[in-house]
């Protein structure tokens, strides 16, 4: 049946509250709709239907609900908090939970913030109160995150807390897919770095389900792991630290088995003494006894 505003509505049997759930309706944002994906879960109708998601990291309370698009129950955590433990996922591109159980100061910065969120072990996220001139104030979310929704012209970031163990998990998948990507196409992988464009190298899978910043971030370190000297390589735990940490990453330098090299390498002459292999590894002549 078409409203007078020309909206059609689609409606879902619940079989638990033996009632009609309209669950999409055409010509409108469902997303505006309050809370429609539950606790922990997000909104997004830039993807086809259904229109909501669970947060990375968390899976829907009720499966079976879930999947007849009753989403009022929301998404809940694959790994419990442990508190001292604990650490930040980014996201940005959203709009910003509810604020019924928040906390703000003006003062703080974005570090003193994260700081403040980890001491209280109830505190699940962190964000700047103001984005204006590169961010300030801090504000804290505790409980369930309620009302979240894909709005990608929003460039305010929040930092959602994760169980360490669950980001480690997290970072150990995405350096391998990331880093097997790396090793097999270190060529492309440094062009399309060069030129500001490393998401070309993910697969399209790992986009959808993945963190865009984290994704980014895999494959920055995925190149420092590739560099020609050992000294510009992390080891496993600087890794592991990088991949958790929102700090600022070196500038990696060019692959150590980048095959294309500039020009000037290139005009070398065999009579000069470079060597033919920036692995430097040699060639032997084989001649027979």
């Amino acid at each position: 049946m078409t409203s007078q505003d020309g909206d059609v509505p689609l409606f879902a049997w619940i079989e638990k509250t033996q009632k009609w759930l309209p669950y999409e309706t055409a010509n409108t944002d469902n997303c505006d709709r309050y809370a429609l994906c539950g606790a922990n879960g997000f909104c997004n109708i830039i993807q086809s239907s259904p229109v909501c998601g669970c947060l990375n990291g968390f899976v829907p309370k009720s499966p079976a609900d879930w999947d007849m698009t009753d989403w009022s129950n929301g998404c809940v955590r694959k790994t419990p908090l442990n508190c001292s433990g604990d650490g930040f996922r980014k996201l940005a591109g959203m709009k910003m939970p509810e604020t019924k159980s928040t906390w703000f100061s003006n003062t703080m910065n974005l570090r003193e913030c994260k700081n403040k969120c980890l001491v209280k072990c109830n505190c699940t996220a962190y964000s700047n109160l103001d984005i204006r001139n590169g961010g300030s104030g801090c504000m804290l979310w505790f409980g369930d995150l309620i009302d979240i929704r894909v709005f990608s012209e929003n460039e305010q970031e929040i930092y959602i807390r994760m169980a360490g163990s669950e980001l480690a998990q997290d970072a150990d998948t995405l350096l391998r897919m990331n880093g097997s990507l790396l090793v097999k196409f270190v060529d492309p992988a440094w062009r399309l770095f060069e030129e500001k464009r490393p998401l070309e190298l993910a697969a399209e899978s790992l986009l959808i389900t993945c963190n865009l910043s984290e994704v980014l971030r895999s494959i920055h370190v995925g190149l420092l792991c590739v560099q020609e000297n050992p000294e510009d390589r992390p080891n496993m735990s600087i890794v592991a630290l990088m991949l958790r940490d929102d700090d600022t990453l070196p500038q990696p330098k060019q692959p150590g088995f980048f095959t294309e090299r500039d020009l000037n390498e290139a005009s070398y002459s065999s009579n000069l003494s470079k060597p033919y292999s920036v692995n430097d590894c040699s060639i032997s002549e084989l001649k027979p006894r």
